[in-house]
């Protein structure tokens, strides 16, 4: 796997500086580099990429989790530590009748117990991030369900790593699934980096552009700022 210093490395080569003599700006590119290798794999959708699970600890008398704002979404299954499956519910009246509708009461208090299902509701905050994603475990659970049934596992989607300049000197593996970093996050960090001020070596924009163009057609997505480019160029 590829570390975050030898990433670092490689772009800097491209721009033919050594890490001892790169300024303040230049590393700034570097970063801004990598960061846009990064967000163009979520871009892609592709969920090899970008999905995880997530881990819910259970709480007694408590049916609603806020999600951490690194959560984009989630997506499900949700599976309880016991094992269970738990029903999506797909809206917000469903839930607010499940014992009606599923349990066969005649009432529509919940007692807690077990959890059998779960609703995801997606909300509009105030903040820096403006998107709330709440978790709501169906009936509320009981001390039994977070003995046996804690935690749930959530399948979902996070945001895209960003590093920030102390990162750059990291020895950590960068992370991407199953070594894709060479094939597919090494190629467009290195075409970012052509667009960095400090870079000259026009010998080599030919052969990173062919090889960020077959990656993102691996992706399926498309080079923003390609169009931007050529018309540049006329």
């Amino acid at each position: 796997m590829m570390t975050v210093v030898e990433l670092r490395d490689d772009a800097l080569g491209k721009l033919g500086i050594v890490y001892a003599d790169a300024s303040a700006d230049v590393l700034q590119d570097v970063l801004q580099a990598i960061n846009w290798g990064q967000q163009m794999l979520w871009r892609s959708g592709t969920e090899y990429f970008t999905r995880q699970r997530i881990p819910v600890t259970l709480i007694e008398g408590t049916g609603t989790y806020t999600m951490e704002d690194s959560v984009q979404s989630l997506i499900g299954p949700v599976i309880s530590a016991a094992g269970v499956p738990l029903r999506r519910i797909d809206t917000r009246g469903e839930m607010e009748e499940f014992g009606l509708i599923y349990l066969g009461q005649t009432v529509r208090t919940l007692s807690n117990a077990a959890p059998i299902a779960y609703f995801v509701d997606d909300l509009r905050q105030t903040g820096d991030d403006v998107h709330d994603i709440i978790l709501s475990i169906v009936p509320t659970p009981d001390s039994g369900a977070v003995t046996n049934h804690s935690p749930v596992i959530v399948d979902g989607i996070l945001e895209p790593t960003v590093y920030v300049t102390a990162d750059l000197s990291s020895t950590d593996a960068v992370q991407v699934a199953d070594g894709y970093v060479e094939s597919l996050l090494l190629p467009l960090v290195r075409l970012a980096i052509t667009r960095s001020s400090y870079f000259s070596r026009e010998e080599l924009e030919v052969r990173i552009q062919a090889d960020a163009d077959q990656a993102m057609a691996i992706l399926g997505i498309a080079d923003p700022e390609k169009p931007l480019k050529r018309e540049a160029k006329r």
